[in-house]
């Protein structure tokens, strides 16, 4: 027993080790100027059922005026930009295609002090990165994801700006767009804009999927830590820098797993979002989802149901939720532990199949966050054609020429 026990933390360390050798290797990359490089890699989703293809022209800009160069470049040479960040989708949207410019926001990693009861960071933070910075002043955020390390300010915008709120004292301040003062964006005809909390176009942001333009730095607000003792906390006016980021999720983002002692091949889910009164009826539809699932699959897997209550304050974005009122999101997961060759199939299928739930339970989807099998489609039936269409009409305004994370949530 000894020895499986020392040969498993050997494992363990050398895994930490190797992890910390490549986060210093990325710094060094990133630190590079907005220059492209081809790398070999192939990139995946996070659940790791998508690839991309491989030698594709990377670039990492650090501030509004290299991604400015990008997008310029991008227009001139008639190509597209593919924005990745910590990749923490399932739809395809951070997978670069063939002859697109991929543009990783690891670099946009600037913080700045510079109003009272907020704090302005770069898009390409990663959430749980700005903490630390916060609570050294006696500050935090009053909305954070609650799921994996790695997802950044402008991956939780794009994605929809929700999660479960671990720690009771967030709950009240509602989703990740009620905290949010303003986002910088950079749109695909090479302007830079400011989307205002209470603008249309800010409220499209959330659950946008990187459609409208190049999220550069966002202003969120903070609140006094209640997890301090000490709530007399002076705000650090002035200060500014870059924030160091963790070792997670550098190519492949669920890589990481095995520090935390998750050991699936890839992981799929499906949502079902009701009112708060509807809980037992999405549970219900997803259990019909599971049980679906459970009679054809031939891999060997581990089901959850969660559910993550989401409370309504002043709004909710029209591509989160269609109703202006507080919901519950529940989601059926599925972990491979070993995938068989079928499971492909099967996950088509089950999608069709929580499309038909939704529609006949009569509640809404999430397709920000899922595997999404069909593409431009897929998303105006869920979106609805007046929906879609105003969806639709903001991103030719913003995108004329669709370079930005084009072919994903509509047609070339």
């Amino acid at each position: 027993m000894d020895r499986i026990l020392s040969s498993f933390l050997e494992a363990r360390c050398l895994t930490v080790l190797f992890w910390l050798m490549v986060s210093v290797l990325t710094v060094v990359k990133v630190e590079c100027s907005a220059q492209e490089l081809s790398g070999l890699v192939e990139y995946t989703d996070f659940g790791k059922n998508s690839v991309s293809v491989s030698g594709v022209s990377e670039v990492f800009p650090k501030n509004t005026e290299e991604v400015l160069n990008v997008v310029r470049k991008a227009i001139s040479e008639k190509r597209s930009i593919r924005v990745r960040a910590s990749a923490h989708s399932m739809n395809g949207t951070t997978l670069p295609k063939n002859d697109e410019i991929l543009l990783r926001t690891d670099s946009l990693s600037q913080f700045s002090f510079d109003a009272e009861g907020t704090i302005t960071v770069g898009c390409g933070n990663r959430i749980h990165d700005i903490l630390p910075v916060l609570k050294a002043h006696g500050f935090n955020l009053p909305a954070i994801p609650g799921g994996g390390t790695g997802i950044t300010v402008g991956g939780f915008i794009a994605a929809g700006g929700f999660d479960r709120n671990l720690e009771s004292w967030r709950f009240h301040y509602g989703g990740f767009w009620e905290n949010v003062r303003s986002v910088k964006i950079v749109t695909g005809t090479g302007d830079v804009l400011t989307a205002i909390n209470g603008d249309t176009l800010f409220s499209y942001l959330f659950g946008g999927m990187g459609q409208l333009g190049i999220m550069i730095s966002a202003t969120l607000d903070i609140v006094p830590d209640p997890e301090q003792r000490s709530t007399d906390s002076a705000y650090p006016l002035g200060l500014r820098g870059r924030l160091v980021r963790g070792s997670f999720e550098q190519v492949y983002p669920r890589d990481n797993d095995v520090l935390f002692g998750y050991q699936f091949e890839s992981m799929f889910w499906y949502a079902l979002f009701g009112p708060d009164s509807e809980n037992d009826r999405v549970k219900g539809g997803l259990a019909h989802l599971m049980a679906y699932h459970k009679g054809r699959s031939t891999s060997d897997v581990q089901y959850n149901i969660k559910c993550i209550p989401v409370p309504f304050r002043t709004f909710m974005p029209p591509l989160v939720y269609p109703l202006q009122e507080s919901f519950n999101g529940c989601a059926m997961q599925v972990f491979h532990r070993k995938r068989s060759v079928d499971e492909t199939s099967l996950m088509h299928d089950m999608y069709e199949l929580a499309d038909s739930l939704g529609k006949t339970l009569g509640f809404a989807r999430y397709l920000q966050g899922e595997y999404v099998p069909k593409g431009p489609d897929w998303y105006k039936a869920y979106f609805g054609e007046s929906l879609y269409e105003s969806f639709r009409k903001l991103r030719q305004k913003m995108d004329p020429n669709e370079i930005i994370n084009p072919g994903t949530v509509f047609p070339n």
